[in-house]
């Protein structure tokens, strides 16, 4: 790995005094996948933000920085999300919520990589619910970023020109996810004539028209876990906690819904994002493993067999001595375009870790080859916070 530089460090005064940051772990891959974007700490400044690795040469850079500032006068909220997303190849979109000092809003950076063009700093404001929102990957298709605006209306953002559409839509309490297409967005939405159901199916980018693909009862969702849809639109998974008991629960178009266990007995088991494999036949997912006779915390990687057969671990690192509840969330996976690769970042757990029992070898990005079997692992070594950092 290169030494990190930072060539750009844009935006400060995000932070209030006191603050406790959340950084969403979620790493992206380029449109080409020679890249990939993900939050770490900037190892002069120990400054949150983002850094890009380049694959090819092993480089990381800081691109993005946030600063904290202890003297404002409007310390009304406590979290922060740092979501990264490529745009195309030469551009990040960085998203944060809350506009000014008020939580109700979202903040779209689109930042070039390479050193070319300028940032475009866009706000959105009103927007409630976005700590949730942003626990799922930025819902964009083309130049438009999509959200929930009210409780049927979607706003669309134009990310090039700053521009906000707003369209009443069918359903309540919209969820909206990325296709990897530029024509649509996938939908998740309360239908008000159908008491306690929630229709799946897509968002059109450009005039809003909707089409229904599966639906599922509300009482099976709970925001708070992670969901997943695959490529065609066809799958929805998400993360179902029955009691102790860790599993997955698996929606087909056309078929009766069911649960995959995935935790065995004794097992204290978190999964983190979930996202389908490119052929849709499996789910992975990362985890935060303990059991009750144990004191250490294993991280890894599970693959979920769709149609049966036995998940198998790839263990990224253990040692930790502490786990938060839902902090498995926090380590999203990211799949490249190919789908060969599999991403996950781990800035967020060391963040959290008791002092004097943090895992340095384990603050890193991986990069899980899951085209081989067994799985190959890539450690990109990432630096701790700081010892004075804000963020404990």
């Amino acid at each position: 790995m290169h030494p990190s530089t930072t060539r750009n460090s844009l935006l400060a005064a995000i932070a209030l005094a006191g603050l406790a940051v959340y950084i969403l772990a979620c790493s992206s891959f380029s449109p080409d996948d020679s890249k990939v974007a993900f939050p770490a700490f900037d190892p002069r400044s120990g400054a949150l933000g983002v850094s890009v690795l380049d694959r090819k040469s092993g480089r990381v850079e800081t691109v993005f920085t946030m600063s904290v500032i202890k003297d404002l006068k409007q310390p009304d909220y406590e979290a922060r999300l740092l979501r990264p997303q490529w745009l195309d190849n030469n551009r990040l979109i960085i998203g944060w919520p809350g506009a000014k000092c008020d939580d109700e809003g979202l903040n779209v950076l689109v930042l070039p990589v390479g050193g070319k063009g300028s940032a475009r700093l866009w706000q959105i404001p009103e927007l409630g619910g976005m700590d949730e929102t942003m626990a799922r990957p930025l819902a964009v298709a083309g130049s438009g970023l999509f959200v929930a605006s009210k409780s049927n209306v979607v706003a669309r953002l134009d990310l090039e020109t700053g521009r906000v559409v707003s369209h009443a839509c069918r359903g309540e309490d919209f969820y909206l996810y990325p296709s990897s297409r530029e024509d649509f967005v996938f939908y998740g939405a309360e239908l008000p004539d159908q008491d306690g159901q929630v229709e799946f199916g897509k968002l059109n980018a450009a005039d809003f028209s909707q089409s229904a693909l599966l639906t599922l009862e509300k009482r099976r969702i709970d925001k708070k876990l992670p969901l997943a849809i695959s490529a065609d639109g066809q799958q929805v998974a998400l993360v179902s906690e029955q009691g102790d008991k860790c599993q997955v629960l698996l929606a087909r178009a056309g078929q009766a819904e069911r649960t995959i266990p995935v935790a065995a007995k004794d097992e204290i088991l978190e999964l983190g994002g979930l996202c389908f494999s490119a052929k849709g036949d499996k789910l992975f997912a990362s985890f935060l493993r303990g059991a009750k006779a144990e004191t250490n915390i294993t991280c890894g990687l599970l693959d979920i067999p769709i149609d049966g057969g036995p998940a198998q671990r790839t263990v990224l690192f253990s040692g930790m001595k502490k786990m938060d509840d839902h902090s498995a969330m926090y380590l999203q996976p990211g799949l490249s375009r190919d789908g060969k690769t599999v991403a996950i970042c781990t800035t967020y757990v060391f963040t959290e870790v008791e002092e004097g029992k943090k895992t340095e070898p384990g603050c890193a990005l991986f990069l899980i080859d899951v085209s081989q079997t067994p799985h190959v692992v890539r450690k990109v070594p990432l630096p701790l916070p700081k010892e004075e950092d804000p963020f404990k």
